[in-house]
């Protein structure tokens, strides 16, 4: 499996030079746990893209996107502004709940 990103930041505007390091990551992810637990079946994968906000009805320009097995969160690509308004992407990878991957 590679290694999990390091935080990248672009100018605001530039969001589509991260896509392919974040497409890269999930389906690195992805492809590590078809080959390891011994079943292919990429029905029970999905990719979701959140926009967040603050309570009560604030929409922020911040972005979650996540890949799930079986409903369950294995990776995650935070995507926030900074006080210099660029965007910051953190990658984070959770197999914790894996058959044998802790």
């Amino acid at each position: 499996m590679e290694k999990i990103p390091k935080r990248t930041t672009v100018n605001t505007g530039d969001q589509d030079l991260v896509q392919e390091t974040i497409d890269d990551f999930f389906t690195d992810t992805l492809e590590f746990i078809l080959k390891n637990i011994g079943e292919d079946n990429r029905r029970y994968f999905e990719i979701r893209v959140q926009g967040l906000y603050n309570p009560p009805n604030t929409c922020l320009d911040d972005m979650i996107h996540l890949l799930l097995y079986k409903q369950r969160v294995i990776a995650v690509v935070t995507e926030t502004r900074n006080d210099f308004n660029y965007v910051v992407y953190d990658f984070f990878r959770n197999l914790s709940h894996m058959r044998g991957y802790t």
